[in-house]
């Protein structure tokens, strides 16, 4: 198949995709099987080297695609749906049964765990492997009470590089992230 054949099937794909009843895919959906195919195409055997999103080539599919994501939107459809919130009297159940528990390491960690998802991972298990100290700032409000907020701005899944001058306390991240890798994998 040649390129210009390729992107000619990838707008029709892109045009007539829809779920076995007959619904349009979400904008997640849709990316991700242009995200697939690319990955494919790109892994051996065949090893295109294609860039799908960005080359020149495929600029007629990628307007047929960018179409179908702003038809989305205006018919309102371009939001994710998500899980319901953890309710109160579960999260009670939770802590009452001593899943949470600091009584050893491994209960500290889904502790820790738990709550870092809870209150920072919004984006459902992405990135979570890739968290390290360096991912959270650490502050004290007013009435001095510590708190942590992301380095992060979720948005553009861009970090913020931190410089650490002191050298004390970069060894001391640089052994806390050692630990924490070492923890995720045994998990």
């Amino acid at each position: 198949m040649t390129i210009s054949q390729l992107d000619h099937n990838l707008r029709r794909c892109y045009a007539k995709a829809r779920t076995q009843k007959g619904e349009q895919y979400s904008k997640s959906t849709l990316l991700g099987f242009r995200h697939g195919i690319k990955r494919y195409l790109n892994s051996p055997p065949y090893n295109k080297g294609l860039q799908l999103a960005s080359d020149s080539r495929f600029v007629p599919s990628n307007q047929m695609l960018d179409a179908q994501l702003i038809n989305l939107k205006r018919s309102g459809k371009e939001n994710v749906t998500h899980k319901p919130a953890i309710e109160e009297d579960h999260l009670q159940q939770l802590k009452a049964s001593g899943v949470f528990s600091l009584s050893s390491p491994l209960l500290l960690l889904r502790n820790v765990w738990f709550h870092i998802v809870l209150f920072f991972c919004r984006r459902d298990r992405e990135g979570q492997r890739a968290l390290t100290t360096k991912s959270f700032n650490f502050a004290v409000d007013a009435a001095g009470r510590k708190f942590a907020t992301m380095a992060h701005d979720e948005a553009s899944k861009t970090i913020k590089v931190v410089s650490m001058t002191n050298p004390v306390t970069r060894k001391k991240q640089e052994s806390t992230k050692r630990k924490t890798k070492t923890m995720a994998t045994r998990l």
